[in-house]
């Protein structure tokens, strides 16, 4: 394998005070499967929107096939976004959208420059509309095409969103929490999903999980973060009890049997007033 994205002492401090990353270090590798864990408040978030250059990092480089994508801006940028996919754990669906336009949506990061117009008036070419089928059955819900999105269950909506970045053919997917809000069968689905992804296409996902296990089962490597810092980085076989309670100290329990409680509310996006580009999922604005 080889590197794809990397993180060179990057930090990310808020209002000038809030210091929520600090001087990570992280080369991910073409193909990989890779979990972040850690405690609430770890940076685990921030750290992925940082790799698809939703937020700007305030220390160091972000570099993808070696070349500095820190200060992308215009098309550099929306060439960044669509190498580099993002699911959300609310899925950022757009509801007034079928499920078939919904992944159609992925398509646009092929165009030159990106127009909202060919979602507002069904403009997609046959071949556009082939390949979006194509993901929906890869994703095993072709069948619902032409439902909208809030008619799906929460793990369909992630499926939904697995498939967009698959019409999107994104080099890397970032999965933020991505089954935080669903059901254990639902759940096991879309972790499912997202290693077949990475097997069939070569895809690297990159995913923050609350759960451990879920964290060892899915990935070849495990990444810990604690207070903005990088502190752990092994296989998923070397993970032990000692490793676990220096990233977690008294948290640990929760993270190896997290309740019903920590699961967050989940839904699609509603758009407000006209369509415009708000409404589109903003990792491919």
């Amino acid at each position: 394998m080889t590197a794809i994205l990397q993180a060179v002492h990057l930090g990310m401090t808020y209002g000038g005070r809030f210091e929520a990353l600090r001087d990570v270090d992280m080369t991910i590798q073409r193909g990989e499967r890779v979990a972040i864990i850690g405690r609430s408040g770890a940076g685990k978030s921030t750290l992925l929107r940082i790799f698809n250059r939703l937020l700007h990092p305030t220390d160091g480089q972000l570099k993808l096939d070696g070349k500095d994508i820190t200060n992308a801006q215009g098309r550099e940028l929306r060439m960044v976004r669509q190498r580099v996919g993002m699911v959300f754990q609310q899925f950022n669906l757009v509801s007034r959208l079928s499920v078939l336009d919904n992944v159609l949506v992925g398509t646009l990061a092929q165009r030159e420059g990106l127009s909202i117009l060919p979602t507002i008036w069904r403009q997609f070419n046959r071949q556009e509309r082939e390949w979006a089928m194509e993901c929906l059955r890869e994703v095993e819900i072709e069948h619902l095409a032409p439902k909208r999105a809030t008619e799906l269950s929460g793990g369909q909506q992630q499926r939904v969103a697995i498939a967009r970045l698959l019409a999107q053919r994104a080099d890397i997917i970032l999965a933020d929490e991505p089954i935080a809000s669903l059901d254990p069968r639902s759940a096991e689905q879309v972790m499912n999903m997202l290693r077949q992804v990475n097997e069939t296409h070569g895809v690297a996902v990159i995913t923050n999980l609350h759960q451990v296990d879920v964290a060892t089962q899915f990935a070849q490597r495990v990444i810990g973060l604690r207070d903005g810092r990088m502190v752990m980085d092994t296989t998923a076989d070397n993970l032990n009890e000692e490793l676990l309670e220096m990233l977690y100290g008294d948290q640990l329990e929760n993270a190896q049997h997290p309740s019903d409680a920590d699961a967050r509310g989940h839904g699609v996006i509603e758009p407000q007033g006209n369509f415009n580009d708000a409404s589109l999922p903003q990792a491919l604005v």
